[in-house]
């Protein structure tokens, strides 16, 4: 296997073991643009590899006495089903390769976003999204090939 799939996901994993952050906004990108990897093949690819990493990850911080049962719980009352039915339209919905790509991309974008607003810094979130209105609204006021 290529060495830089390795480091990619020891990258990851440390950044997940620091801040939680779900596999799916780092890996799945990285597959995605850097290996050359299919959009639905790397969500899928990322989804197993989140399995064991979240695994161990999540099995640390329990002996640790830092996880909330409860608010587990409810989450996976809401994702595992969220979860399944993802990949069930998925497959019957049969998407280009380009529709889940901007999904993956819009996703992304959105945490992103939410990210910088909750943390005070608002004045940069603002700016992030007037250029990214700016550049939509020049992409779709031109005419396409």
């Amino acid at each position: 296997m290529d060495p830089l799939v390795v480091l990619f996901g020891l990258g990851v994993g440390i950044l997940i073991g620091l801040t939680g952050i779900g596999g799916g906004s780092l890996m799945t990108p990285l597959l995605i643009l850097v290996i050359g990897v299919n959009p639905v093949v790397a969500i899928g690819t990322d989804l197993a590899y989140g399995a064991v990493t979240k695994t161990v990850g999540g099995w640390r911080h329990l002996r640790q006495g830092t996880v909330d049962l409860g608010v587990s719980k409810w989450l996976a009352f809401g994702s595992v089903p969220g979860a399944l039915s993802g990949v069930y339209l998925l497959e019957r919905l049969d998407l280009d390769v380009t529709v889940v790509l901007s999904l993956v991309a819009v996703a992304l974008l959105t945490v992103s976003i939410v990210i910088l607003v909750r943390s005070g810094d608002a004045e940069n979130a603002r700016r992030i999204i007037e250029e990214s209105q700016r550049e939509n609204s020049s992409t779709t006021d031109s005419p396409r090939n």
